[in-house]
């Protein structure tokens, strides 16, 4: 790593393959075409940065870079996980005390956050489109598609899909629908 700061310039095709070995990934055509010669889209995306401590999308904090390399998963396979958690939560009815109970929680909490950080793994969160998060999946099956995760609201990450229903890509979504309220309606829940 160079330790270089590239800041307010689209990156070159040297800056592009440096991020991908870094990242461990390889970006899809459209995106890779994005970086080198952004143009004026209806959306925006996030920029790919080279910072203090590498290759990072500016003003995200959420992406786990340590799972980019793995595959994005369908919503629909984590959700016997899901339920054998939810089925696992402590009531307070079954602690002889708050204190006991509070304990518990916290337990079940934390062991919750590592299967709730799994859903996005593949995927950068691209843009927030406030109370959603814009993600765009860069590994495994899924990849150069694009999804909306709701769980700040409803608990669940859905695909971003046309008025057919098919999953719209990265070049689809960049040119789509101007207004991101529009969005959640084009995004059903899976089933």
């Amino acid at each position: 790593m160079s330790g270089r700061e590239n800041t307010g310039r689209a990156p070159t095709e040297a800056d592009v393959q440096e991020a991908e070995q870094q990242l461990g990934i390889t970006f899809p055509p459209a995106y890779r075409a994005h970086l080198l010669h952004p143009a004026p889209g209806l959306r925006r995306p996030r920029a790919l940065r080279r910072g203090r401590d590498g290759w990072a999308w500016e003003g995200d904090d959420r992406t786990n870079h340590a799972l980019l390399t793995t595959p994005f998963p369908h919503p629909a396979s984590y959700r016997a996980e899901d339920e054998a958690l939810d089925a696992r939560e402590p009531r307070e009815e079954d602690y002889p005390d708050a204190g006991s109970f509070q304990d518990a929680w916290r337990e079940w909490d934390d062991a919750c956050e590592e299967p709730e950080e799994r859903k996005t793994a593949g995927a950068v969160y691209l843009q927030d489109d406030n109370p959603f998060y814009t993600l765009y999946v860069v590994t495994g099956p899924y990849r150069d598609t694009m999804w909306l995760d709701r769980r700040a609201i409803s608990d669940d990450i859905v695909p971003i899909t046309d008025r057919d229903g098919r999953i719209l890509t990265f070049a689809e979504w960049y040119d789509w629908l101007p207004n991101p309220v529009d969005l959640a309606a084009f995004a059903p829940g899976i089933s």
